[in-house]
């Protein structure tokens, strides 16, 4: 099962070319990684707080197109393979459209609380929008009113319905357009950086990994 989280690229992640610096994309594995163990159930800090660390000792990435300014990408993340002493994780990059954004495994994510992306997302598509050519990247001045405050109400809609879409259930196939696939391998390792295996040092995280790897 893949786990997807969601950003927007920043201006200050493009290089002269106008595309992303290649190594941001390592950055990008990095969050997707975290963001993966947290929807696990356990965050990156505890697990380091209990005096286990993980660091990379390899990584691959194999690029195919470019990501751009303001592009809506998906951070698709999955565990490839695990011991008690190693772990490994596939990542891919992907461009999205603001429906792939808001899609879960071919269907739109029944959200947390009555709410749901897809209904979200069609109404703020749909409100008034006279400056559709804006990127919907945060707020804009309103001092003027009219047009800028209406393209910015618009926006900043469209990006809450994609962003709580983006908190869904691990799926079955990354959407959207390919960009950049890899990998990283881990080995666990004490505060002392000598070997540890986490079936003794923490049996809870090596149950959810475990678990993660069936697709519980």
């Amino acid at each position: 099962m893949w786990h997807k989280h969601i950003i927007r690229v920043r201006y200050q992640e493009t290089d002269q070319m106008g595309v992303v610096y290649h190594a941001n994309y390592l950055n990008w594995f990095e969050i997707g990684r975290t963001e993966l163990i947290r929807a696990m159930g356990m965050t990156y800090q505890t697990i380091e707080a209990s005096g286990l660390l993980l660091p990379v000792i390899e990584a691959e990435m194999k690029f195919r197109q470019p990501a751009r300014y303001d592009d809506l990408i998906g951070i698709y993340t999955r565990i490839v393979s695990f011991t008690n002493l190693r772990l490994e994780f596939a990542t891919e990059i992907r461009r999205l459209t603001p429906e792939e954004a808001a899609a879960q495994a071919g269907r739109h994510a029944d959200l947390p609380s009555g709410t749901n992306g897809s209904k979200r997302l069609k109404e703020a598509e749909g409100a008034p929008n006279p400056q559709v050519s804006a990127p919907v990247t945060g707020k804009r001045s309103t001092a003027g009113g009219g047009e800028d405050a209406a393209a910015g109400t618009h926006g900043e809609a469209v990006n809450e319905a994609i962003h709580a879409a983006a908190m869904t259930a691990p799926i079955t196939e990354p959407q959207g357009e390919l960009l950049v696939s890899g990998g990283t391998r881990h080995v666990w390792l004490s505060r002392e950086w000598k070997p540890a295996r986490i079936d003794r040092e923490a049996p809870e995280l090596y149950a959810l990994l475990a678990q993660n790897r069936n697709g519980g």
